[in-house]
């Protein structure tokens, strides 16, 4: 995981995926464990995705927005990073 923290914080990656509230709460526990500041880490990610209503809830909480796929599937929250990362790249 301190590798992704590496790999996040130097901007090479586009988007997070959440999808489940376990994950969110998982994410943010291994980040404390690992002692990272998790708001300045993911603050370098162009999209912050949700799969459905409870993980966008659990990211709430964390005061993190977050975009909601739709469609609450996986193939639903990569067709959003799809839509999001090419709107963001032609700015």
């Amino acid at each position: 995981m301190g590798g992704l923290c590496c790999i996040v914080e130097t901007k090479k990656v586009n988007a997070i995926i959440f999808t489940s509230a376990s994950t969110v709460q998982s994410f943010f526990e291994i980040m404390r464990r690992l002692s990272y500041d998790t708001y300045s880490v993911i603050s370098n990610v162009k999209a912050i995705i949700a799969i459905g209503p409870a993980t966008s809830e659990e990211l709430r909480k964390r005061n993190i927005k977050a975009f909601e796929s739709k469609e609450h599937t996986i193939r639903g929250t990569l067709e959003l990073a799809k839509i999001l990362l090419n709107e963001k790249s032609q700015y």
